[in-house]
């Protein structure tokens, strides 16, 4: 034998050939040649005969065939995706062991059962379609359909799959995408509920980007704003909004929100077409998914209303402060009148005395801007006011004129107000004790009209009243002035010095206060009542306890231990939350010094504190750990590779080129760490380390890139195979699953700011009533942590506080939970023990397909809107009352005038030349046009003041009645629609609108044969009216002032029995035609075009009968 065959197989099988007298064979592989070969041995009496059969090829072919067998097994065991193989009948022939990790079956028990069985079932057609399609030779890819599990779940699944047609099997690869399906809702359900936050909020709500330019505002905020066309301030200055001081407030908080904090501030923007109003502003960073702030997000309520109120309330309670200054009467009069001018900002002020008996009015006094020139002197008041001016003066009513022009009260005595440079004035009368009116406050502008808010006239009532007190009372205390003097003029500088010291105290930019022994404020300055969150009067005279309950036990012994001791506590950190901002944490520096008294004795404790929370959290900041990597998800073929350790790729499959763009040759000719992004060799390579240790990768992700330059994100998962020197590995493209994950964060962060910015009431409620989540203005309206009220049943939290309102409650969820939009008033509880009318409504919520998967309740503050609603109900009222005497006495003399003239003309019968005549006839036009123009003033006053109840209106009856009513010539032509809806509404201001657009358009034809087009849309939550001429037109030049009082749409020629002749027009119907449609909640507009015609459209609300 040779020498190399001993202890080999072939020593083995010779020498049991010779001992057994039995013919052997096997096979060998002769490593000099590396050659396989069959050896066949036959014992013979002489010794063995010996037969060499080369068997290479077979070998190395048999060998390559259970190789790739094993390859495959490999791969198919470690797969991350479902791997299976079906015959045409339905059957799995074999699964991959990530089928049983999903559906929870064994691989028999799936093979066991057609494929069918474990489908969803409203998933079988769709999946038998494709299956014959399969069995038919195509390819299929992205079919996605739903398995049962053996836990009763079912899973989503993504399947490709291909048909082997000599072996009539189908080869498939399935992905789960149960949770990417789940996240795709979750990301729908998260836009969807952020439109419906940003279409139903109240506030102005703006996204920033980080160089502080405007790219959204919701279209609330555009209202709000006054703004027509966004895309007229888009990509404007945020901070340009703001002026002066209020510019800085932005701009500091703006400069917090950029470093990830949310800085608040109240502050004045007038709107875009120039109202003022004011702010209360919240500015938030939106953040991306890398933590950076990437966008700033802007909420701002308008507080105009309060923040007047406030104004009006600090501007007297100033000038009532330097009014108590003061002990002469003439002296307070003139401080008062000039303070209020410049306040308002009008061009001359005055308060005038009134002496009944000779019907005089005296100015000793007047204060005027700009030179506008006094008018102090002797003025008869018949000179200057009508009976019905007097009269309301009389009763001691304020009196508003925004024009002595145009105005009825003053139009017959506007040269004499032009001769003393006033166009518009406001006049608070001041009755003495018996009711006698004396004294008058009066305000006016000498060049523009100008139109008086309710809050100017309130504010004057206001003055009015104090200021009588204060001159009364200075007239009887002026006779003691002069013994007074020199005690008053130490007092001055006492006062002085305690101003000083105020000052002092006041703008120190740390906290100070006083505490005396029991514990009490004494003394606090506005910035430590700020870092307290209360104001300086609720701390005065009360004790830690009653002002800080939270932090009084931790306090408490510090001030003890300092009145104790007598020595003070320096810089001490404390940390906790204060009123206005609860649950934000905060640290301030704290020092306590005692306070002692002549003889020493501690008579209290001086605290300074300094607020250090923006050091704190920098630091913080600074010591926070990276956040945690996302989640991937997202769906791909599978590559699939075995790789070498030295790092090189030594086969792939097509899906590498399909997904990286590179030639096979490529990838195996390089270096695998080649393809991989440069930030993500080192953890790559180590993850290489692992495996050439004989560890199994699992979920290992890197980002590989791509031919063309981009770059995808790749899951591996990865076993040794040591016998081999090699490694097999799966990678799944999760790209687009890290794009969906980032959509879906930043969706749920939008939301997330959206439901916790907004000043209004939001919270989601499932189908069974439970409470599943609220923001924190919800909360802080009755004081209550999310934890104390999410998971009750929604009409068991503190809002709803008696049991008709949880049974109104009840009712509404179950009504919303099959679909109806529920909203109604309540009464909420604001925190502060008070009641707050709130808009409520319940909204269903939708999934993909169509079924409700929650409610989201909404909760608007309108108590303040439902006061002023109030007030303004009681002004109308006395305004029908006063509008009722005016009409009447201007409707008197006129009628007095027409009867006159007909009286002459009677007189004068046949005497009249044809000139007179005419006179006599455009008097008398004249005197019917004045009684229209104030019938149309008494219809216009009263609009939305009706109480017309809701009814059901036929609209096709209602227009058979109104085109019945206006009695069109028999040569024009009025077109409805075929089918007209049937509206819960008021039917006499839908009358109104209608008479009055199809008069008009009969009245102001330029032919006797025209027509009229009226159409109606369907527009969701309001039907769109379209009302439509073929006359003239109307000029552009017009259009704008349509709507405006006094604007005639026409004023040349109407159709009258089939001729034209001059119109006159009071110009005041289409203003009432617009006051009506926006107290029903709708809006008017005219398209016109000259020669062509003019249509007006209006939108009508609907309303259920719930309404």
């Amino acid at each position: 034998m040779f020498p190399w065959t001993l202890g080999t197989i072939v020593e083995q099988e010779y020498r049991r050939a010779v001992a057994d007298k039995v013919a052997v064979n096997f096979e060998i592989f002769y490593q000099p040649t590396e050659t396989w070969f069959e050896v066949h041995a036959y014992p013979s009496d002489v010794g063995l005969g010996i037969y060499f059969q080369d068997i290479d090829e077979r070998k190395r072919t048999e060998l390559a065939r259970i190789f790739a067998e094993r390859e495959i097994d490999r791969f198919f065991d470690i797969s991350i995706d479902l791997l299976g193989v079906v015959n045409l009948d339905g059957y799995f022939a074999r699964i991959n062991p990530a089928c049983e990790q999903v559906l929870g079956f064994t691989s028999a028990e799936m093979m066991a059962q057609p494929f069918i069985d474990f489908l969803h079932p409203d998933d079988i057609a769709a999946t038998m379609a494709v299956f014959d399609s399969l069995s038919a030779g195509n390819l299929l890819v992205n079919f996605e359909n739903r398995y049962h599990c053996r836990d009763g779940s079912y899973r989503w699944i993504l399947w490709s799959a291909i048909l082997e047609p000599e072996r009539n099997l189908i080869y498939s690869s399935g992905r789960d995408i149960t949770k990417r399906k789940r996240d795709e809702e979750l990301l729908r359900q998260n836009e969807e509920l952020t439109r419906r936050i940003l279409e139903s909020n109240r506030d102005c709500i703006k996204v920033v980007d980080l160089a502080g330019r405007l790219i959204y505002m919701n279209d609330y905020g555009q209202s709000l704003m006054e703004i027509d066309d966004f895309s007229t301030v888009a990509n404007s200055q945020w901070l340009e909004f703001w002026q002066d001081c209020d510019r800085e407030s932005a701009q500091t908080a703006f400069s917090i929100a950029l470093v990830g904090e949310v800085g608040r501030f109240d502050g004045y923007c007038a709107t875009h077409k120039g109202t003022p109003k004011w702010w209360e502003v919240i500015v938030t960073p939106i953040l991306a998914a890398d933590g950076q702030v990437s966008q700033i997000l802007s909420v701002s309520r308008d507080i105009t209303v309060r923040k007047i109120a406030e104004l009006n309330d600090g501007f007297l309670y100033e000038l009532m402060q330097r009014l108590r200054q003061l002990t002469d009467p003439e002296a307070i009069q003139w401080e008062a009148v000039k303070s209020l001018g410049k306040y308002l900002d009008v061009d001359r002020a005055t308060w005038f005395e009134v002496n009944l008996e000779k019907g005089l009015a005296t100015i000793a006094r007047d204060w005027d801007r700009n030179g506008v020139g006094s008018i102090i002197g002797e003025y008869s008041i018949d000179e200057f006011a009508s009976p019905t001016l007097q009269a309301a003066l009389l009763a001691g009513k304020p009196i508003a004129i925004s024009d002595v022009i145009a105005d009825p009260l003053t139009a017959a005595h506007s040269d004499n107000y032009r001769q003393v440079g006033i166009r518009a004035f406001a006049s608070i009368p001041c009755l003495d004790e018996e009711g006698r009116w004396v004294m008058t406050l009066h305000l006016n502008t000498s060049q523009n009209a100008r139109i008086w808010s309710d809050d100017e006239i309130k504010l004057m009532q206001t003055l009015v009243t104090q200021l009588w007190s204060f001159v009364a009372e200075a007239r009887a205390v002026q006779a003691l002035r002069a013994q007074e003097e020199q005690t008053r003029a130490a007092q001055a500088i006492v006062g002085q010095q305690l101003g000083e010291i105020e000052s002092i105290y006041q703008m120190a930019p740390v906290g100070l206060c006083f505490v005396d022994t029991d514990f009490r404020y004494v003394r606090i300055n506005e910035q430590l009542a700020q870092i307290n969150g209360l104001s300086v009067a609720e701390h005065i005279g009360r004790t830690f306890w009653e002002v800080l309950p939270e932090v009084a036990d931790a306090i408490e012994p510090l001030y003890r231990q300092v009145m104790e001791s007598g020595e003070p506590v320096i810089d001490l950190e404390v940390n906790g939350t204060n009123i206005s901002q609860f649950g934000v944490k905060r640290w301030w520096l704290a020092s306590f010094y005692p306070q002692t008294d002549e003889r020493g004795r501690v008579i209290g404790v001086n605290n300074v504190v300094k607020e250090i929370t923006d050091r704190k959290r920098l630091e913080a900041a600074r010591l926070s750990a990276e956040q945690e990597r996302d989640r991937f998800f997202d769906r791909s073929l599978d590559l699939l590779a075995i790789g070498n350790f030295e790092g090189y790729f030594e086969r792939i499959n097509p899906a590498f080129e399909r997904l990286l763009g590179f030639a096979e040759t490529e990838f195996i000719s390089r270096p695998f760490i080649d393809f991989v992004h440069p930030e993500d060799r080192a953890s790559t390579l180590a993850a290489a380390h692992s495996l050439a240790n004989g560890q199994s990768v699992v979920d290992f992700e890197n980002r590989c890139q791509c031919q063309d330059g981009s770059i995808v994100w790749v899951s591996w998962n990865a076993t040794p195979y040591q016998q081999s020197n090699c490694w097999y590995s799966v990678g799944r493209d999760i790209t687009e699953r890290k794009r969906t994950e980032a959509a879906l964060q930043e969706s749920e962060r939008m939301r997330r700011f959206m439901f916790e910015q907004t000043f209004e009431l939001i919270g989601r409620v499932d189908l069974n009533g439970v409470l599943l989540e609220a923001n924190q203005a919800s909360l802080d309206s009755i004081s209550a942590q999310s934890s104390e009220i999410v998971g009750q049943k929604f009409w068991e939290t503190p809002w709803w506080h008696t049991e008709q309102l949880q049974q109104q409650l009840i009712d509404a969820i179950d009504r919303a939970a099959r679909g109806e939009v529920i909203r109604y008033e309540v009464q909420f509880p604001d925190g502060n023990g008070n009641a707050m009318t709130t808009d409520f409504s319940l909204k269903p919520m939708f999934d993909e397909d169509g079924r409700i998967v929650n409610l989201i309740a909404e909760g608007y503050d309108i108590t303040e809107r439902k006061q002023i609603q109030a007030d303004l109900e009681e002004r109308n009222r006395e305004l029908d009352s006063f509008v009722y005497v005016v009409s009447h006495d201007l409707k008197a003399p006129l009628r007095a005038v027409a009867n006159l003239s007909q009286w002459i003309e009677d007189d004068l019968d046949g005497q009249l030349t044809d000139d007179t005549q005419s006179q006599m006839n455009l008097l008398r036009s004249r005197v019917n046009r004045m009684a229209a123009t104030i019938d149309g003033l008494l219809d216009y006053a009263r609009v939305g003041r009706s109480e017309d109840t809701i009814e059901p209106v036929a609209v096709a009856r209602l227009l058979a009645d109104v085109i019945d009513s206006v009695v069109p010539p028999p040569t024009f032509t009025i077109s409805l629609p075929p089918e007209l809806p049937m509206l819960s509404t008021r039917r006499l201001p839908l009358f109104q609108v209608f008479a009055n657009l199809i008069g008009n358009g009969i009245k102001h034809h330029d032919r006797v044969d025209g027509s009229i087009q009226i159409s109606i849309e369907d527009r969701g939550d309001c039907y769109e009216f379209a009302v439509s001429d073929d006359g003239s037109g109307i000029a552009p030049e017009h259009q704008d002032r349509m709507f405006k009082i006094f604007q005639a749409v026409n004023p040349q020629n109407r159709i009258s029995k089939g001729k034209a002749t001059p119109t006159d027009s009071t110009g005041i119907g289409l203003a009432i035609v617009k006051k009506i449609v926006e107290a029903e909640g709708g809006t008017i507009w005219l398209e016109s075009e000259l020669g062509k015609g003019t249509t007006f459209y209006f939108t009508w609300l609907q309303r259920t009968v719930d309404s």
